[in-house]
């Protein structure tokens, strides 16, 4: 992880730290909308290699809308994702968040595996924001050990919080 020297106090300009990737790990919502899209309007041309009964022209369009929808709700996820990072980086304050929680997933399209933390801050209003982070740097859970504070960028009013291990760095906010 590269270490990063952010400013303290909003707004900050997200494209005056180049280093910091606010893409990062949301690409495989990208490859997801591609295969459920693809599959998707194949199943659809497949209606044009013959006459097929009734049941199964609705079956089949019915399950490649399903794909194609499926297919626009992970674009529109990752767009999500990415936006409310960089609201949470540019107007978020700095504030100490406790990890929570430790786990790992399979990533099935990249063959390896996502070691996740969820980040939980209590603000004072009350309310709890949590992150959930994933990265495949295996040594995430050595540096941020359970119920350990961590300094993030919460956006209260947005309800968005931006943690530096999701975007593979380490802050020092001056």
């Amino acid at each position: 992880m590269n270490t990063v020297s952010i400013q303290k106090d909003p707004p900050r300009d997200p494209a005056r730290y180049g280093s910091i990737d606010m893409w990062l790990n949301l690409k495989g919502h990208f490859y997801s909308a591609g295969t459920f899209g693809v599959v998707g309007l194949l199943l659809l041309a497949s209606l044009a290699l013959g006459p097929f009964d009734t049941g199964v022209v609705v079956f089949i369009v019915i399950v490649a809308l399903i794909l194609c929808y499926v297919s626009v709700r992970h674009v529109f996820k990752a767009v999500k994702c990415h936006n409310d990072r960089v609201q949470a980086f540019t107007s978020g304050v700095v504030s100490r968040g406790e990890v929570v929680s430790h786990g790992g997933t399979i990533v099935v399209w990249k063959l390896s595996r996502f070691y996740t933390l969820i980040v939980q801050l209590h603000t004072p209003e009350g309310k709890v924001l949590e992150k959930k982070i994933r990265s495949d740097d295996a040594t995430m859970h050595a540096d941020y050990p359970l119920h350990d504070d961590i300094d993030v960028l919460a956006d209260v009013g947005s309800g968005t919080m931006f943690v530096p291990p999701e975007a593979n760095i380490k802050a020092v906010f001056e």
